[in-house]
């Protein structure tokens, strides 16, 4: 193995490990929008059974 070959394996190792964080990232960002506008809209239909 020579060092051209070990740095590419090190950045192609390095992108996996950004793209998988970026991937759970948006996972994760979408799960607490979607809980956040499920709070929401229960709360609207809460109060529009409380109110009427």
């Amino acid at each position: 193995m020579n060092r051209g070959q070990i740095s590419l394996e090190l950045s192609l190792l390095i992108l996996a490990v950004i793209l998988g964080a970026v991937i759970v990232g948006v996972i994760l960002l979408d799960y607490v929008v979607n809980v956040t506008a499920v709070e929401d809209t229960r709360e609207v239909v809460l109060k529009g059974f409380v109110e009427e």
